[in-house]
This record gives C-alpha cells, structure tokens and sequence, in this order.
C-alpha cells in the first residue's frame, strides 16, 4: 500500500524534515511504501546512535548495506533482533560495543549480555578460519575465462630437456640457483641469488623482489604482477608452470629459462 509522506512520517515517528532529508540521502525513495516504515526507523536509529547518515546512503548506493538484509533482521513492527546476525551487521560498519549497545537502548531492546556477544564471535572466527584453510587447499586453474569456465590443457613443446616443467616465458634471461617454495608472502625467508618459486603474486609480494634471481609461478601471464615486476628488475621469469610448488623441492637446484619458458630440475 503506497503511503504519503505525512503518513510515513507518522508512521515511522519522525519529522518531515527528516523524512526528506533520507530521501536526498537515497535512503527511502518516492513513491513510499510500508516497507519505507523500517526504513525510516533504522534510518532514525542509526542517526540517533551517532553514525554518519551519509556514510550509511554511501554503503547503501554501494550495494554494501542492503536494506533487504536489514529487514531480514527486523522483521514485523516490534523488530527482534538475532543476536548473531545482528552482531555481524554491526561488524560490518565496525561499531564498538558500546554503540552497539547505545543502538539497542534506542530500539527499545535488551542489550544482550557482552560475553554472548563474544561467544558468537568466537564461532563466527572459527567457521571462517574453517573455511579459509579449505579455500587454500583448492588448486586455482591455470586458464579461468570470464564467463568462469576453467580450461584445461598442456603445452605442446618439443624444444625442452626431457623432464624440464613447461612454463610461458615472461622475463628473458636462463639462472641457475637455489628455489625457495614460498607459500605464505609473511613466511618468505630469502637471500640474494634465490629464486622464487611460488603459486602467484601480487603487489603484497614486491619487497622479495629486491633479493631474488629468477621467478617461477604457477598461474599468471605476461601482464600478470610477477611477470611485469620480473622484467622490471631483470629477472629470469617462468609462470604458468603447473603444480611448480609441489614438483620443485624446498633448496632444489634448478634453472630458469626465461626466454624459453622452462626450468630444469638440476639436483
């Protein structure tokens, strides 16, 4: 049922002024609905708790903080909150309890107790601890399109050694020395002359640069962030080498050709 704005002022317990100043914010749009109500309520609420307004309609424009999630967690006229629930929607504007709490009392709500609050976040970090070591356990594919078909294939080389690990060559030069296989940028223990051999990179990883000879990735492409950096500085650069952290060893000798594309397993 549409309403107008002095119904939903009304309704919602609110002032005209501010009624419209959420619609310049994009936080209710004309023509109003019942669903407006909750909204202009949360809106109130959150304006009360001392939160920007405007940071709110940015997060709302910005697809971050739905209003469809928010009236999944206030439901109906009396709001019920779910502790969990609402414990992750404050996380995500990064509100200290204390606001929380202030944000309750202004509902009309029983704060619940912290320790609860504490305990739900326990699990919630644990689920999702969880569910990071299992992401890290997935092999990215070498070849991923936009529509999200992973490829599979092999390189067709009859120029390489027998037993050299096929790659795409990125950064020209051959080097011969020591690989360290990094997974974990924050484990990283180089020195000078070392050559990296690792799944990917990204910019996080630039510093170990300085130290390194050669590189070897198991995805990436000429315009992937090891390669650019690779030529940048110089380096003799492989990537695309499939399984490359599993089949070179830890301190294994062995040689880049990155002209060329592979790398040999010296010793």
């Amino acid at each position: 049922m549409s309403l107008t704005a002095e119904d939903l002022a009304h309704k919602a317990g609110t002032s005209p002024e501010q009624l419209e100043r959420f619609v310049e914010l994009g936080i209710v749009e004309k023509p109003f609905d019942e669903r407006d109500i909750h909204r202009v309520r949360f809106a109130e609420a959150i304006d009360r708790a001392g939160i920007s307004l405007d940071d709110l309609a940015r997060l709302v424009a910005d697809g971050e903080y739905s209003f469809s999630f928010i009236e999944g967690v206030f439901p109906g006229s009396g709001w019920p909150l779910v502790d969990t629930t609402f414990g992750e929607l404050a996380g995500s504007l990064g509100l200290p309890w204390e606001t929380v709490e202030q944000m309750y009392a202004n509902w009309g709500l029983t704060s619940p107790d912290p320790q609860q609050r504490l305990r739900a976040d326990d699990e919630l970090i644990r689920g999702r601890r969880d569910a990071f070591r299992s992401y890290e356990a997935l092999t990215p594919p070498r070849v991923l399109t936009s529509e999200g078909e992973a490829i599979a294939g092999s390189y067709r080389r009859d120029d390489a050694p027998p037993g050299a690990l096929i790659g795409l060559p990125v950064s020209s030069g051959t080097i011969e020395g020591r690989a360290r296989v990094v997974l974990d940028v924050a484990e990283a223990e180089l020195e000078p002359g070392d050559i990296l051999v690792t799944a990917y990179t990204d910019p996080s990883w630039s510093p170990l640069f300085v130290a390194i000879q050669g590189l070897v990735t198991e995805v990436g492409g000429l315009m992937t962030h090891g390669a650019v950096i690779a030529r940048e500085y110089g380096l003799a650069a492989v990537v695309g080498v499939e399984h490359a952290t599993r089949l070179i060893r830890d301190g294994q000798r062995i040689r880049v050709h990155g002209t060329d594309g592979y790398v040999e397993l010296v010793a």
